[in-house]
C-alpha cells in the first residue's frame, strides 16, 4: 500500500484553530443550556444553543478529517464556518471577534474546493487514472528467454532488480516526495507527487503538488495517445504554464523512457526498445512510442544497477512557449526494496546548461505498485 501522506505543519495548525475554535463555540453550547457561567456572553436562547452546537460539532469534524487525511475536510469546515459565522452574528456585540478565525478558515477550504473540482487538474488526474484501471490485467511472467535479445548490462539490471519470474507490467502508480526548484539560485520548494502509467496503450499521468511564497501550485503532466501536454495552475485557478505540441511530445516519450527504466524495468523486454552496447557498464536505448522517437544513454555499476540516465533528446520549458534541448540526466541511488522488486529510492534530475548542471529536482520513491486493480486512485483513498 502507498504511504499515507504526512500531515504538513501548515495542515497541523490549521486542525489545531479548528479545535481551538470549537472550544470557543463551546462556551456558547454551555451558556445556552446552562451548563456554565459563562459571563463575558449576553444569554443565549436555548433553540439558538444548537445552532452554537452543530458549529462546534462541523469544526471539531473538520479537524478530525484534517487528521486523518481525508480529502473530503474542507465540506466540514466551510459548513462549519458558515454555522459559526451565522450565530456569531446574532451575538454580535460579545462574539463579533469569532469573525476573525473564521475569515482565516475560509481560504483554505475554498482553495479545498477549488482543488476538489471536476475541472481541476487533481480531479482530472484521479479521473484517468480510475478510468484506465477498469480492465484487470492478467499479464505472464518475465522469463530469462525474454532478456536474450538484451546487452549484458541490461539483463544483470534485470536480475539484480528482481524483475525476472515476476508478472510482467501492465500498469504501475508510483508516490514521491522531493524537492524542486526553477533556476540555480532559486529556493528549493517541497512537493508531493502521484503517478500512474499504462502499457497498452501507453499512457503516462503525473501529478505533482508544491507551495511558492504560500501559494500552492499543481502541474499536471499528461501523454496519452500521441500527444503530451504539462499544465501548472496556481491556488486551483490561474494557468502559468500550459505546455503542449512536437516539442512536448518529443520531451515525454524520453521521460517515458526513463520511468521505464527506473519505475518498471520489467518492462525493458518490450521490442519497441532497441539496443546498442557502448561498453561494459553502458549502453543505448532507442524507444519509439506513438510516432516520436527518442534515445538515451543508460549507465550501470559492477553490481548490475542503474546509477544514471541521459539524453540529449528532451527540452527544457518552464512556461510552454521557449523550449532549448539540454542534456538531460538523472543519477540514481539507495536502491532499496518495494515489494519484491528493487529500485533506486533516490533520484535527480538535471540540465547541462551552458553555464553549468542545474539540478532541479530530487526525488524521494515513497512507495510503487504494480498491475494494479480498479479501485479508488484519489488522495488518501488507498
Amino acid at each position: 500500500m502507498p504511504e499515507r501522506v504526512f500531515l504538513t505543519l501548515g495542515m497541523l495548525a490549521l486542525a489545531t484553530l479548528l479545535v481551538v475554535h470549537a472550544i470557543i463555540h463551546g462556551l456558547g453550547v454551555a451558556k445556552a443550556f446552562g451548563l456554565l457561567e459563562v459571563a463575558p456572553l449576553k444569554p443565549i436562547a436555548r433553540p439558538l444553543g444548537f445552532a452554537w452546537l452543530a458549529a462546534l460539532l462541523l469544526l471539531a469534524l473538520g479537524a478530525a478529517l484534517i487528521l486523518t487525511s481525508s480529502p473530503r475536510w474542507w465540506i466540514a469546515v466551510a459548513a462549519g464556518v458558515v454555522t459559526s459565522q451565522a450565530v456569531v452574528f446574532t451575538a454580535w456585540t460579545d462574539a463579533k471577534f469569532a469573525s476573525l478565525p473564521n475569515a482565516v478558515l475560509v481560504v483554505p477550504a475554498l482553495l479545498a474546493a477549488l482543488e476538489a473540482a471536476p475541472s481541476s487538474l487533481s480531479s482530472r488526474f484521479q479521473a484517468e487514472a480510475q478510468a484506465g484501471l477498469r480492465a484487470p490485467p492478467q499479464p505472464a511472467l518475465v522469463s530469462e528467454a525474454d532478456l536474450t535479445r538484451l546487452p549484458e548490462p541490461v539483463r544483470a539490471y534485470l536480475r539484480f532488480t528482481g524483475v525476472v519470474g515476476r508478472p510482467r507490467v501492465e500498469n504501475y502508480r508510483a508516490h514521491f516526495r522531493g524537492q524542486i526548484r526553477s533556476k540555480p539560485d532559486g529556493p528549493w520548494m517541497d512537493f508531493e507527487a502521484q503517478q500512474q502509467s499504462f502499457e497498452q496503450p501507453r499512457a503516462r499521468l503525473f501529478l505533482l503538488k508544491f507551495s511558492l511564497f504560500g501559494l500552492p501550485f499543481v502541474a499536471f503532466h499528461r501523454y496519452v495517445g500521441s500527444a503530451a501536454t504539462m499544465q501548472v495552475r496556481a491556488v486551483g485557478l490561474f494557468t502559468v504554464a500550459d505546455a503542449k505540441g512536437p516539442e512536448m511530445n518529443q520531451s515525454e516519450t524520453v521521460t517515458l523512457l526513463n520511468d521505464r527504466c527506473i519505475l518498471a524495468p520489467a518492462t525493458l523486454v518490450d521490442e519497441a526498445i532497441r539496443w546498442e552496447s557502448l561498453g561494459p557498464l553502458s549502453v543505448r536505448a532507442s524507444f519509439s512510442n506513438a510516432g516520436n522517437t527518442v534515445s538515451a544513454v543508460l549507465l550501470f555499476d559492477e553490481q548490475g544497477k542503474l546509477v544514471n540516465f541521459y539524453s540529449d533528446d528532451r527540452y527544457q520549458t518552464t512556461d510552454g512557449k521557449t523550449y532549448v534541448l539540454y542534456r538531460w540526466s538523472t543519477p540514481l541511488r539507495d536502491y532499496r526494496d518495494f515489494g519484491g522488486a528493487r529500485l533506486a529510492g533516490y533520484g535527480e534530475a538535471s540540465w547541462r546548461m551552458p553555464d553549468g548542471e542545474l539540478v532541479y529536482g530530487r526525488f524521494n520513491l515513497t512507495s510503487v505498485e504494480y498491475n494494479v486493480k480498479g479501485r479508488e486512485v484519489a488522495e488518501g483513498r488507498e
